[in-house]
């Protein structure tokens, strides 16, 4: 969760996919994540399927920031629009699902492990 960068009056939820120093790549609908290594390097991660990802995209992104992508990809509003969600900018994190149209989907969020 974190304000909006174009307007803190809102708070969104989107999903963290790119933390400072990773390079973000959407291409033809997929996901690459590049992270950096101790010697400064970076290593590439297996391509990931993106739903519907409207435009290919490419961003560094810098100390202190992140990039979020919604997860209805063909509407939604996120980095690729409005750039990097600064890290002051994040409020807290969603852990719970109250509301979705498959009730499978309500309950807790499963534990994040990096």
């Amino acid at each position: 969760m974190f304000t909006y960068p174009p307007d803190p009056q809102q708070v969104y939820v989107k999903r963290v996919v790119g933390l400072p120093g990773d390079h973000v790549v959407i291409r033809d609908g997929a996901l690459r994540i590049e992270s950096p290594i101790a010697d400064g390097s970076v290593t590439s991660e297996d391509w990931q399927a993106a739903q519907q990802t409207a435009d290919d995209a490419a961003s560094l992104i810098p100390p202190d920031a992140y990039y979020v992508l919604g997860d209805n990809r063909s509407a939604s509003r996120d980095s690729r629009y409005w750039g990097f969600v600064p890290g002051a900018n994040i409020v807290g994190r969603a852990d719970n699902i109250l509301y979705a149209e498959n009730p499978a989907r309500i309950g807790p969020i499963g534990e994040f492990v990096p």
